[in-house]
C-alpha cells in the first residue's frame, strides 16, 4: 500500500519583521496584542496541512483557541480583521472561504520547489503564484516524459477545501421552484440545475454595512432565501440602519437572516430633551461626538451622566465606551 503523500511543509521561515508589518499592527492595535500569537498559530496551521491555505470553519477557531487560550469569538474577530486589512486575501476568502495570501503561497511554493507531489487546486491560486505554477507545468510538458505528464495531472486535479482529496463526480438534482432554471444542452450528458439569485449577496453584504460573520454560511443562506425575502430584505435594511446607526448595537448578519428580522417592525427611537432643550441619543457614540461644538459635547457628557454612563478608557486615555457603573 502507498504511503500518503504530505501535503504540507515541516517547517516554515518566520520573517524577523513579522511585528513591524503594518497590516500586523492594526489587527493588534484593534484586537489586542494577542493577535500576534493567534495569527503565528493561524501560519502554522496553514503550513503544516495545505500547505498554501486553509478552510476557515468553526472547527478552526475551535483548535486557535484552544491552542491560544483565546475565545473563540475573539479569535473570529481576529481573523475578520486579518481580512478586512487584507492580511488573508479577501477575495478568495468571500468566494471559497479560505484563508491565504501571496506571501503564504509564495513561501509555500519556495519550501517545495524540489519535490514532484505537490498538488494546487487552481482555483485558490493567487494570480502571480498561478502563473509561476503555470510554467513549472509548461516545462513539465516539454520532456515528453510519460511519468512527467502524470504529475501534470496531478497538479491541476481539483482538491476538496475540507479533505485534500480529489472532488468527487457531482450529481446534479433537477428542481422546480421560483429560485431554479434548468439548463440543458443537446449532448447525453444530465441535465443541470442552475439557481436563479434576483439578487446578489454582496450587495446584501455591502448594503447591511457591518462585515462580521463567516461569509461563505451567510452566502449560503442568502441564496437558500426564496427571491421575495430577498426583496424584502433590501427594502428593510436602509430603514433599520436610520433606527440603528450604530453597528455595535446593530444585530449580526448572521442574526438578522436567521431571525427574518426584516419581518420586524420598526420602532424609532425618541430622543431624549437634555436640561438645555437640546436633543442627544441615550448611547455614547463617537461619530455623534465629532459633529458637536464645545457647548454641545459637554451638554451631551451630562446627558450621558444623567442616565448613570461613565467613560470608559483605554492605557492611551482614549474614551472606548460608556458604561454603568
Amino acid at each position: 500500500m502507498a504511503r500518503p503523500v504530505k501535503q504540507g511543509l515541516d517547517y516554515f521561515s518566520f520573517d524577523v519583521d513579522f511585528y513591524d508589518n503594518r497590516k500586523v499592527r492594526k489587527i493588534m492595535r484593534s484586537c489586542g496584542p494577542v493577535s500576534g500569537t493567534v495569527l503565528s498559530c493561524l501560519m502554522c496551521n496553514i503550513y503544516r496541512y495545505k500547505g498554501y491555505y486553509i478552510l476557515f470553519d468553526d472547527d478552526l477557531a475551535f483548535d486557535i483557541s484552544d491552542v491560544t487560550g483565546t475565545p473563540e469569538e475573539d479569535v473570529n474577530d481576529i481573523i475578520n480583521k486579518a481580512i478586512e486589512v487584507n492580511f488573508f486575501n479577501q477575495e478568495l476568502y468571500e468566494k471559497y472561504g479560505i484563508l491565504t495570501s501571496d506571501e503564504i503561497q509564495k513561501r509555500f511554493k519556495q519550501g517545495s520547489a524540489k519535490r514532484t507531489d505537490v498538488q494546487f487546486d487552481q482555483r485558490f491560486l493567487i494570480s502571480s503564484v498561478n502563473n509561476s505554477v503555470s510554467s513549472v507545468n509548461n516545462s513539465i510538458n516539454d520532456t515528453g516524459s510519460t511519468q512527467s505528464k502524470v504529475k501534470e495531472s496531478k497538479v491541476n486535479t481539483p482538491i476538496s477545501p475540507d479533505t485534500g482529496a480529489e472532488a468527487p463526480d457531482i450529481d446534479f438534482e433537477i428542481k422546480n421552484d421560483e429560485n431554479t432554471e434548468t439548463v440543458t444542452d443537446e449532448s447525453d450528458t444530465p441535465e443541470v440545475v442552475v439557481k436563479s439569485i434576483n439578487i446578489p449577496f454582496e450587495d446584501f453584504w455591502d448594503a447591511y454595512k457591518k462585515k462580521v460573520g463567516n461569509v461563505v454560511k451567510l452566502r449560503k443562506k442568502w441564496e437558500k432565501l426564496s427571491n421575495r425575502d430577498r426583496v424584502l430584505i433590501m427594502e428593510h435594511i436602509p430603514k433599520y440602519i436610520a433606527s440603528q446607526p450604530e453597528k455595535q448595537y446593530r444585530k449580526n448578519p448572521e442574526t438578522y437572516l436567521n431571525n427574518q428580522a426584516w419581518l420586524d417592525e420598526i420602532i424609532a427611537k425618541e430622543p431624549n430633551q437634555n436640561q438645555t432643550g437640546s436633543s442627544f441619543p441615550d448611547y455614547w457614540s463617537s461619530d455623534y461626538e465629532k459633529k458637536l461644538d464645545v457647548k454641545q459635547l459637554q451638554s451631551y457628557w451630562a446627558h450621558l451622566r444623567s442616565l448613570g454612563l461613565y467613560p470608559v478608557k483605554d492605557r492611551f486615555q482614549n474614551t472606548i465606551k460608556w458604561e454603568k457603573r
